[in-house]
């Protein structure tokens, strides 16, 4: 039976499990792979998808077809500083997506060595990765270490 709910957009939409809204594997393996739905639900595969049978929420706005994280689940999000001492050797300097991409690439460099060191969880795919903002000093900086 599903709950009626106040979706993402505004819509009223429904929320429940994700079998209880398909006939069966099949049919959820079609729209799947017509819409992405196990792609948004944040699964590898729609086998995977179908075997979690995640509470899910959508309404008429394919944009909020999404995953409802159960208290027990709820990811948590984590805010990471990471300071980027950047040698600008010439007058020009580096421009600002070089300093951001390789901000990102130090996140997701450390990520990857807690994922090896055991800082694993079973949502280990959910992980996303931004860089918020890049902020630039003229002044030398010296390395926190």
């Amino acid at each position: 039976m599903n709950k009626r709910v106040k979706t993402k957009s505004g819509l009223d939409g429904w929320q429940g499990y994700l079998q209880d809204q398909y006939s069966g594997l099949p049919e959820f393996r079609r729209y799947s792979g017509s819409f992405g739905l196990s792609d948004r639900l944040g699964y590898d595969s729609t086998a995977e998808a179908w075997e979690a049978n995640p509470l899910i929420q959508g309404s008429t706005n394919p944009d909020d077809y999404c995953r409802v994280w159960e208290s027990d689940e709820q990811p948590i999000a984590v805010k990471v500083v990471v300071e980027l001492i950047v040698d600008q050797g010439d007058e020009e300097g580096l421009p600002e997506w070089k300093i951001r991409d390789a901000a990102e690439q130090a996140v997701e460099n450390a990520l990857k060595v807690g994922f090896d060191n055991g800082f694993t969880h079973e949502h280990e795919g959910d992980v996303s990765i931004a860089v918020a903002s890049v902020e630039t000093a003229d002044n030398n900086l010296e390395p926190a270490y």
